[in-house]
């Protein structure tokens, strides 16, 4: 212990925060603009990226710099939507393809469940279609549509599709015929009804 010496600063001896002897970096003001009426003042280094926007210390609004500089607007990407990223994977000609394999596979099945069930498919309309069943069947065919409806949602559902279909049920006479005429030609509301053997089925119930 006779040997170590503990030295220090004898008190009143220069201070180490004294900033004698020290040179600083150039530095410059820059004004900001609040439009609230604040004025903020913020001190960067002479050679700092000055930003056009800053947020007011007051307030929490954006002001601007008092020179009038504008940001530059900011090259927002678009957004991408299910499509734009189906389309980086598949061209149209392929889209088109797998639509009619699919819409092909859906129509012969629902043809297959109507027939089944003692219908008639005959009109597809896009992911439409319209069944009917003779009037000796129409009970029948009114108690299969909701397990028609089930098999074809499980279908879809098993290709990836979440899709829901939709049965109307009209009982009633099914007429096959020209379509209609233009409308200044269409016949009155009171016209007679159609020929019988313009009716293709009948349902009753």
């Amino acid at each position: 212990m006779s040997n170590r010496v503990l030295r220090g600063s004898g008190l009143g001896g220069v201070s180490f925060e004294d900033d004698r002897g020290v040179e600083f970096a150039p530095r410059q003001m820059i004004t900001y603009d609040c439009p609230r009426g604040h004025v903020v003042e913020v001190t960067m280094a002479h050679d700092a990226e000055v930003r056009a926007i800053w947020e007011c210390p007051h307030c929490g609004s954006e002001a601007a710099r008092s020179t009038g500089e504008k940001p530059e607007p900011k090259q927002e990407k678009p957004a991408r939507t299910h499509w734009d990223m189906l389309r980086e994977r598949r061209s149209i000609s392929e889209l088109e393809e797998l639509l009619a394999e699919l819409l092909d596979g859906y129509y012969r099945h629902a043809e297959e469940l109507v027939s089944t069930a003692g219908g008639r498919l005959v009109k597809f309309m896009g992911d439409a279609f319209l069944a009917i069943w003779p009037e000796e069947r129409a009970g029948a065919g009114a108690a299969a549509l909701p397990g028609l409806k089930r098999d074809i949602d499980a279908w879809w559902a098993g290709r990836g599709w979440d899709s829901r279909v939709v049965i109307k049920a009209h009982f009633g006479p099914a007429v096959a015929g020209p379509p209609h005429p233009e409308p200044s030609s269409r016949p009155p509301p009171d016209a007679a009804a159609p020929p019988a053997d313009a009716v293709a089925a009948r349902m009753t119930g």
